[in-house]
């Protein structure tokens, strides 16, 4: 029997009543949010005087006479950037700036009311007859600089009883283009240099007319030939003579150049005279000191450097023809010695002689400092806290600018990304570092390596020797000193080499009273590289060496791929791919802890802890222990901006880490391209940064997605997602607090 069971009326009218009821509590919001609109435009408008009008903006139309306009709508927004004053800031079509400043008194606040204003409001931009009439010559400036030279502009002014707008018609005909550019002819030194230049001309033909890139040419031009010797030349010699074809639409271009004889006369160094401890108040000293190479004289009042240091990182010399690129090379290698507060070359002409004498002028910083901090630190292992450090620092050890620093430090430290903030580590390190800025030992000895180095900034040679305790609250304590020597060459590919590298570790686990120690002697060379085109580097690195005590050598490598893609304004994608493999030589042994990978933390899988998890399929540890032979890891971050100093980015990273021996290895090659990807822990998550351009303050919250150590067909985790859960938010809802970008 099937029955249906009817509402009765008292409940049909009693649903019918909260119906009712929601309609008018509705209808009573939207009434009142249009009167709060109304009331803040009223506001906003109210203080104007009769025969004021507030400019709410401009817009700009583009007709075409005969041909069509090539992308004309995006000719119609440029031109509309162009648009002079800027009306108020608009929001949701109010303009709350501009209600604020009326509240808040208008030209009238002082006080807390005046502060407010000028943090928050915005004044009325008022209709004036002068913004057109300024408005249309340089908006027909605009069209000819780039081309459209017989253009019209026209305007129309739109007013109501409070505002005024603008729009303007422009007619405009087809831009021309350059036909070609000639350079010209001649044997004079500065013509032919400038003609040797027009493989690199930025001005190609059958492009568009643009003035901007013929001052860009100028440019070009002037960099080309100071770099050759033409010292006194300015890129205002540089005149583009035109022809004009009314019938084809274009431009042919010469090249002239009308410079001073000055101008045309290639200087060589005559001399160089370096004050090592100039100041613009004082007048420099007349005799030199000492003279460390021909052509060259030292001066210095108070003795602090070798002067052939100093030589030897200028990389002109009596006799060259003046170069701008050995100019800015030179200042940038003095600058590198980090001992000179200020660092300057300039230089006295002899246009007769066609010579020059550059003076190199270098005030020393102060030779030794003592400094300390007090900080809250985040390293990438997850730990976190306040520290506090103070450190000595000699600028000039060996009167050749090297750099001796010797510092103590401790700290308290807590995994904040593991929901409790109770201090986990108290650590106490001292450190010491040596830095020379130029290559020292067997490597220049042998000459192997340049001492001084041709590039733009000096070869360094660092010795760096230290110790650190970690106190790990209930766990035990972990000792660590190390001992290593590193030469490193910038440059577009810059490479460091660390030929010996000694490090012994001690731990000592709590109630466990033998330790467990390691002596590791290790080599290592590393690169890293950049693009200009599209931002992205590639650093990668190779250690070999061996475990003493265990007597097992080993090998690792890692490569790290970053960068970022534009996609619109104000926002970006970043990326990150960090792979690395290590595995001992000629035993089935893992690699000592040191050198094992992990994954995790806030610059990794930011939904997971630091080492919590793996390897391979291996289940969660508490320790933060979990660490692996082979490790891949990447990231995707959309990064856009929320207001002013603040940023927002929305996540994805992928990763786990693996043993390539013991029993838990990687099967051969066909096997582990099966097993990785079904391996791989995967979170996503979103974040808020805060970028005034000194410090970034990063918060970001992770979510695990794929949990590689569930069985195979219950690892994603999406559907378990449950925010209303504390237990679950406590398990699987990971925060990381951090200064800077994660990558």
């Amino acid at each position: 029997m099937t029955i249906i069971r009817l509402p009765s009326a008292r409940s049909a009218l009693a649903r019918s009543a909260v119906a009712r009821s929601a309609r008018a509590r509705s209808a009573r919001a939207v009434w009142l949010a249009l009167l709060g609109l109304a009331f803040l435009w009223g506001c906003a408008t109210a203080r104007l005087a009769d025969d004021e009008r507030l400019y709410v903006g401009g817009s700009v139309r583009v007709d075409a006479e005969d041909e069509p306009i090539r992308d004309r709508r995006a000719l119609e927004r440029s031109l509309e950037g162009e648009l002079l004053p800027r009306p108020n800031t608009t929001i949701l079509g109010l303009r709350p700036p501009l209600w604020v400043y009326s509240v808040t008194g208008a030209s009238d606040a002082d006080g807390v009311a005046r502060w407010f204003q000028d943090r928050f409001g915005e004044p009325p931009v008022l209709f004036d007859d002068s913004i057109p009439e300024q408005t249309v010559p340089a908006l027909e400036d605009w069209l000819v600089n780039r081309g459209f030279f017989d253009s019209e502009v026209d305007f129309d002014v739109r007013q109501t009883q409070t505002t005024a707008s603008v729009v303007y018609r422009v007619l405009a005909r087809p831009a021309w283009t350059v036909s070609g550019i000639a350079f010209p002819d001649g044997d004079d030194p500065l013509v032919a240099a400038i003609r040797e230049s027009a493989v690199e001309s930025l001005v190609q033909p059958d492009v568009p007319y643009d003035l901007a890139t013929l001052r860009s040419e100028r440019e070009r031009i002037d960099v080309w030939v100071r770099e050759r010797g033409f010292f006194a030349f300015s890129p205002t010699y540089v005149v583009f003579d035109a022809e004009l074809d009314a019938e084809q639409l274009s431009v042919a271009l010469t090249v002239a150049v009308e410079a001073p004889s000055a101008a045309r006369a290639r200087y060589r160094i005559e001399s160089i005279a370096i004050y090592a401890d100039y100041a613009s108040d004082r007048p420099l000293p007349d005799r030199p000191v000492s003279r460390p190479a021909d052509g060259v004289e030292y001066f210095e009042e108070f003795s602090r450097f070798n002067p052939v240091h100093i030589v030897n990182a200028i990389v002109f010399a009596p006799g060259d023809v003046y170069d701008r690129r050995a100019h800015t090379r030179t200042i940038a290698r003095l600058n590198a010695m980090g001992a000179f507060r200020f660092v300057n070359v300039r230089y006295r002409s002899d246009a007769e002689r066609e010579t020059l004498r550059a003076e190199v002028l270098l005030t020393p910083l102060a030779p030794r400092t003592v400094q300390g901090e007090i900080s809250a630190v985040q390293r990438l292992d997850g730990f976190a806290g306040p520290a506090a450090r103070v450190e000595w620092i000699d600028r000039n050890l060996a009167r050749g600018g090297e750099r001796l620093d010797v510092g103590v430090g401790t700290g308290l430290e807590t995994r904040i990304t593991a929901g409790s903030f109770a201090f986990e580590a108290l650590e106490f390190d001292f450190t010491s570092a040596l830095e020379i800025p130029r290559s020292v030992g067997p490597l220049s000895a042998i000459g192997l390596v340049d001492r001084y180095g041709t590039r733009d900034r000096l070869p360094t040679t660092t010795i760096r020797a230290g110790a650190r305790r970690q106190l790990r609250f209930g766990r035990g304590v972990r000792d660590e000193a190390y001992l290593t020597l590193a030469y490193a060459w910038p440059g577009r590919v810059s490479q460091v080499f660390e030929p010996m590298a000694v490090t012994a570790v001690r731990r000592r686990a709590h109630g466990d009273p033998d330790p467990d120690d390691e002596l590791l002697v290790e080599a290592a060379w590393r690169a890293r590289t950049a693009t200009t085109s599209r931002p992205a580097t590639l650093s990668g690195g190779l250690t070999v060496g061996a475990e003493l005590v265990a007597g097992a050598p080993f090998a690792v490598i890692d490569t790290d791929v970053r960068g970022t893609l534009d996609l619109f304004e104000g926002s970006l994608l970043a990326y990150r791919l960090r792979t690395g493999a290590g595995r001992t030589v000629g035993r089935d042994a893992s690699l000592p802890d040191t050198r094992l990978f992990t994954v995790g933390g806030s610059t990794g899988l930011r939904g997971f802890t630091p080492g919590s998890f793996g390897p391979g399929a291996r289940p969660p540890v508490e320790s933060g222990d979990a660490a692996g032979e082979l490790r891949i890891e990447g990231s995707v971050e959309y990064r856009y901006a929320i207001v002013g100093w603040f940023y927002g980015a929305l996540f994805a990273d992928v990763g786990n880490t693996w043993m390539l021996s013991g029993s838990d290895r990687l099967p051969s090659v066909p096997a582990a391209v099966e097993r990785i990807p079904a391996e791989l822990a995967v979170s996503v998550g979103t974040g808020v940064r805060v970028d005034p351009g000194v410090i970034v303050l990063r918060l970001d919250v992770g979510i695990p997605v794929r949990k590689p150590w569930r069985a195979p067909a219950d690892r994603w985790v999406i559907d378990e997602w449950d925010f209303t859960d504390p237990d679950w938010r406590r398990e699987n809802v990971i925060v990381h607090l951090s200064v800077g970008y994660p990558f």
